[in-house]
């Protein structure tokens, strides 16, 4: 390459800046893609990503407990786990520059920044949570065997644009994956949605963004019954569930990602999970017509028959 030929990170980050100017004019979105891709760039130890076996990524909806439970397997000593990152993105921005250890040192930057930063997020009423897990192995680990990232509704939003792009991604990445499927009670989903964003949009936009979620992570489940060859395994329960017994579900997902047992890394990560589900649809106004819109969206698909009946009468 001559000294006067941009770098490959230099060429990703004007096409990307042009995509976001073009499609999503946030200024966040830019800053946080640049900043990831000058850690790839600025990377001067590289990790031996040899003996990484399989892969974990999450599909489904924001505020359902993927944030703790991408923290908790982050925090097993084999397990390196981004929070955040958008890899299926990554992927399509770099097209045929696409490479595993450029993937794997983005996860491995994420989680590094992430542990800088105190390991914690936002909050409801503007209330931090920490996501720390005590003696874990956050941001550095013992042998690195699983690689993965923490996105969930990113996932689905592009499995319901592009399909095709997703699939390419998984199948590149040439190793079983473990997709993780965590439901929680609409009615939660979206009066969390509204409250943390200050009820700045009604509930019309708040149901049609989740309608969209569950449609998606619908059409992905119907695809992967239909196609047994695919290298992914889909792991599926509600977050009441874990909160109740968070030990078996990660039990189940590490087995699945064929993870040494760590006891100490069981009941650490267990210890943080508080006793009960926040009611967040007790702190919100419920119309006839909303309850009907979410009733028909829990009536619509199985994998959300749990939640009938969870809200029959108007509180507004």
């Amino acid at each position: 390459m001559s000294k006067n030929q941009p770098s490959l990170f230099q060429r990703i980050k004007v096409k990307y800046q042009s995509l976001v100017r073009r499609r999503h004019k946030k200024q966040n979105v830019l800053n946080h893609w640049n900043k990831a891709l000058a850690d790839l760039e600025q990377s001067s130890t590289k990790p031996d990503f040899s003996g990484i076996r399989s892969y974990v990524s999450f599909i489904g909806y924001p505020r359902s407990g993927h944030s703790i439970l991408g923290a908790m397997l982050d925090a097993h000593p084999n397990c390196v786990i981004a929070d955040e990152l958008n890899d299926v993105k990554l992927f399509k921005l770099l097209g045929d520059a696409f490479s595993k250890p450029t993937l794997f040192q983005a996860i491995l930057n994420n989680t590094r920044r992430k542990m800088d930063r105190g390991r914690d997020k936002g909050g409801l009423d503007n209330g931090r949570y920490s996501y720390l897990i005590p003696g874990g192995h956050q941001g550095k680990f013992d042998r690195w065997l699983v690689a993965g990232s923490k996105y969930g509704d990113q996932v689905s939003h592009f499995w319901r644009h592009e399909p095709e792009m997703v699939k390419n991604f998984y199948r590149n990445l040439g190793m079983p994956v473990v997709m993780v499927h965590v439901t929680r009670n609409p009615f939660d989903n979206i009066a969390t949605l509204g409250i943390r964003r200050q009820k700045q949009s009604d509930f019309s936009q708040q149901f049609k963004f989740l309608s969209h979620l569950v449609s998606a992570v619908a059409d992905f489940r119907n695809w992967l019954q239909k196609n047994p060859a695919e290298p992914i395994t889909l792991i599926e329960f509600s977050h009441e569930d874990f909160i109740a017994d968070p030990k078996k579900y990660l039990i189940e997902i590490s087995d699945a990602l064929q993870l040494p047992r760590d006891e100490n890394w069981l009941e650490a990560s267990s210890a943080i999970v508080r006793n009960s589900p926040h009611h967040t649809r007790d702190r919100v106004k419920w119309t006839r017509k909303d309850i009907d819109a979410v009733n028909g969206l829990i009536e619509k698909y199985p994998f959300l028959h749990q939640y009938r009946g969870t809200i029959s009468t108007p509180t507004a």
